[in-house]
């Protein structure tokens, strides 16, 4: 679909991803069709990074939708469409940055490491995180009314030491990606989903 002609060498402009009016949004068929060409192409050539050796740009097998959706029952939670679907069609976990990618059944590493026996709905309540919080040496105390500033974050990967990746799974900013450190440094809240 042309989203403009350029007059002079009369050609069609075309939207990325073939989308005239959000041209940062990719269909999920095709980003996960991409990434996997990418993890191809760097497992041939032989490239590593940063956490690799862990992961060796290999995704895990994907996981069916009848476990996601007794994970989702249990945890009274439903996840982020896009992760859904990664893990369904891509990969339950492996590579991804840092450290990879968590399975599914890791969803609860960095509640373990940071809250002393969580509650057993620790994941579908409102996570209290956002973009816009303040990020201060005490920035904690901004949320003393809740469980915990993690509730609501399920973790999705390590970045090594204590610095963590999770997602936002309830609460206003569900599907947000969130950084985290176990050391108490304050999160980051990503602004887009």
């Amino acid at each position: 679909m042309p989203l403009a002609q350029d007059d002079e060498a009369g050609t069609d402009l075309e939207a990325p991803f073939g989308n005239p009016t959000n041209n940062m949004i990719e269909p999920n068929d095709k980003r996960v069709e991409r990434i996997l060409k990418k993890l191809k192409q760097v497992q041939q050539k032989g490239l590593s990074c940063f956490g690799s050796d862990r992961h060796k740009f290999r995704l895990n097998p994907p996981i069916d939708e009848d476990s996601i959706r007794r994970f989702e029952a249990i945890q009274g939670v439903s996840l982020p469409a896009d992760y859904r679907y990664f893990l369904m069609t891509a990969g339950n976990g492996g590579a991804g940055p840092y450290y990879g990618l968590y399975k599914l059944d890791q969803w609860d590493d960095f509640i373990d490491w940071t809250i002393d026996d969580p509650p057993s709905d620790i994941l579908s309540l409102p996570c209290p995180l956002h973009p816009e919080m303040s990020r201060d040496v005490e920035w904690e105390d901004q949320f003393d009314d809740f469980v915990s500033p993690y509730q609501g974050i399920m973790s999705i990967g390590s970045q090594g030491c204590t610095y963590g990746m999770g997602i936002i799974v309830s609460g206003e900013f569900a599907g947000r990606v969130v950084y985290l450190d176990a050391d108490g440094q304050a999160p980051y809240v990503v602004r887009e989903p």
